[in-house]
């Protein structure tokens, strides 16, 4: 009996969520602050991502990596087009019905931090945010609505406040006891970065393989299915500059020698391992 009631509040809770999603702004993670009007966005004929006069050759720091507003403009535009959206980019100007205008803001919010974002859903929709880290999160959660509309077309109209609850935020994966491929790895980040994380960290070196090819010769043959130190940095700047990647490298011990920690405070699409 205590089990049916258990299974009955889980259902309930379950069918309740559902409830208060559905004419929401359904998202993963879900977003902090939703405040809906009445009617949707619509994408329109000749839809434009425009950034903001005042953001215009605006740039975020982070770990060390600079990425500017228009690289993320473009690779919002990329992940439109992977929904049969075609979005052109525009510096400044004025938006019309159906585009998506970015900005930078002006003064720091504190509230949103380095990673979190405000979205204005209205006959445009609206990202701004500290830093171009926290307006990639934006154009995630809008693409994240627009992929469960039936013809990828509509938003609801509304407001949006949203920042992590946890600075890092991410997995690991242990290639030195298993050779994962770089298709994987590559999909991977892509899946991060859709659900707003910022960490992943490879762990290549361990006693069953060593990953990282080293540059000593009195090592030489003992990295298995590995790459060496240069061609993985060489692969990971061929990355968009908008990932904000940080490669770091650690000496832990002789019998691992060596382990990287590979952090994205924006996971984009990733190009070649």
């Amino acid at each position: 009996m205590m089990k049916t009631k258990a299974a009955l509040a889980v259902i309930g809770c379950f069918s309740f969520i559902i409830q208060a999603h559905a004419a929401g702004f359904d998202t993963v993670p879900t977003v902090d602050s939703w405040a809906p009007s009445s009617g949707e966005y619509q994408v329109g004929a000749n839809p434009k991502i425009v950034i903001s006069s005042s953001s215009l050759g605006g740039s975020s720091t982070l770990n060390n990596i600079t990425t500017t507003i228009s690289e993320t403009a473009a690779h919002f535009s990329d992940d439109l087009e992977n929904l049969g959206l075609n979005f052109s980019v525009v510096n400044g100007g004025s938006t019309n019905s159906g585009d998506i205008r970015l900005s930078l803001l002006n003064s720091y919010n504190s509230s949103l931090g380095d990673e979190g974002y405000i979205i204005n859903v209205g006959n445009t929709i609206d990202i701004s945010a500290n830093t171009t880290a926290g307006l990639f999160y934006g154009t995630q959660s809008i693409l994240q609505v627009l992929k469960q509309d039936s013809g990828h077309n509509n938003v609801p109209k509304g407001r949006v406040e949203d920042s992590p609850s946890l600075p890092e935020r991410g997995i690991m994966i242990d290639a030195g006891r298993k050779y994962w491929t770089k298709e994987y790895l590559k999909d991977l980040i892509r899946n991060l970065g859709w659900n707003k994380m910022n960490r992943l960290h490879l762990h290549l070196t361990e006693w069953n393989a060593f990953r990282l090819a080293s540059d000593n010769p009195d090592f030489d043959g003992l990295a298995a299915l590995a790459h060496t130190h240069n061609q993985i940095l060489m692969n990971w700047r061929l990355l968009p500059r908008n990932t904000m990647w940080s490669l770091s490298r650690k000496l832990i011990s002789p019998a691992t020698l060596s382990c990287w920690g590979i952090t994205a405070k924006r996971m984009r699409s990733a190009a070649t391992l």
